[in-house]
């Protein structure tokens, strides 16, 4: 078994990118670290869903290491392995760490692992920072209403050509057009430049 030392991870139950990492992110440094060569396939079903290793056959690894660094030869992330043998959390690395890793992939065996895939992750089509500003953007739209805007009416109308009178009916028609991210940064844009709420 290979091992990498001292790698920095941030663990959440869906995988983050190294770059959206935040600044008031648990942060945790790994002293030792066993690395796992899998194939392209194995790696995305490790990545986006929530696995149970076979207890028998990893019984000792998961004993010494509660963690384990996953890597296809190309990409990598870490897994955190709980006391049922179960994939609890993931985490990215550091774009420098997973280039060493890379690098040292290229003289590791792919292994075949068992397991059992117990849940599947859902995967949001936008990033995290997306979300963040979704979740902004939701509060000043209901802040508006409160406040009786009119600009709830303007954005309306502005962004998805639709000239409604009736400012509930606007703000229902805007709240269902959040998952587009031309409309996220719009908004996003416009209450930064003038917020309703802080």
């Amino acid at each position: 078994m290979k091992y990498f030392y001292n790698v920095k991870t941030n663990f959440n139950y869906n995988y983050i990118d190294f770059y959206e990492w935040n600044t008031d992110d648990l942060i945790i440094n790994i002293k030792k670290i066993p690395i796992m060569k899998v194939n392209k396939i194995i790696y995305k079903k490790l990545l986006t869903n929530i696995v149970q290793f076979d207890k028998l056959r990893y019984f000792q690894l998961f004993k010494e290491h509660k963690n384990l660094l996953i890597t296809n030869g190309y990409d990598v992330f870490v897994m955190r392995i709980n006391k049922h043998f179960i994939s609890s959390h993931r985490s990215s690395i550091l774009i420098n760490d997973e280039l060493d890793i890379a690098y040292m992939a290229k003289k590791i065996e792919v292994t075949k692992i068992s397991f059992k895939i117990i849940k599947i992750l859902k995967q949001k089509p936008y990033v995290r920072n997306e979300k963040e500003k979704k979740i902004y953007i939701i509060k000043q739209l209901k802040q508006s209403i409160k406040n009786d805007d009119k600009k709830i009416i303007y954005l309306n109308y502005e962004l998805l050509n639709s000239y409604i009178q009736d400012k509930q009916l606007a703000l229902n028609n805007l709240l269902n057009s959040t998952d587009n991210p031309i409309i996220i940064q719009y908004l996003y844009n416009f209450f930064i430049n003038d917020p309703i709420i802080n």
